[in-house]
């Protein structure tokens, strides 16, 4: 199986074994398949708490931030190492995204817009999720694919 057929099994909240050795997943000290399984967590329960219609700790301007979650701690943290990398860029932007639309619909439910924060949900929010893992299995290919590049 490849990385990125794993990656879709995940999204889909399918278990499937890791395609590679797991110390071939890791980029900057993260493991990318915890990382990849920490986004998804975070995407539901915070869709689990929109539903109940309790977003005490999922406020507006707390899900549009991508610097506060796991992935984008390291985003901006240990991962900046990679700052030259393009695939660095597409994943920082494609998690921003993620964020920002995250945050609409929060503000959606908030006005009473419930169906319509749904939607978003449901179609939006789930596409930009696979762009963020695929964005890190591309960066993950091309720190690996970089010759006399030795990744820790």
């Amino acid at each position: 199986m490849n990385l990125d057929t794993w990656i879709d099994l995940l999204l889909k909240g399918e278990e499937a074994p890791l395609p590679m050795p797991k110390e071939e997943l890791v980029l900057g000290g993260l493991p990318i398949d915890e990382a990849i399984k920490a986004h998804i967590a975070w995407r539901e329960n915070w869709f689990q708490a929109l539903r109940e219609h309790n977003l005490t700790n999922y406020g507006c301007e707390q899900v549009s931030a991508d610097n506060r979650c796991k992935v984008g701690q390291w985003i901006y943290g240990p991962g900046t190492e990679y700052h030259n990398y393009p695939e660095y860029e597409l994943l920082r932007k494609k998690h921003a995204e993620f964020h920002q639309c995250a945050g609409e619909a929060v503000r959606l439910h908030e006005k009473g817009y419930f169906a319509e924060a749904i939607v978003i949900t449901k179609r939006t929010l789930p596409e930009l999720s696979s762009k963020v893992g695929h964005s890190f299995a591309d960066l993950l290919e091309a720190v690996h694919n970089e010759p006399n590049k030795v990744d820790a």
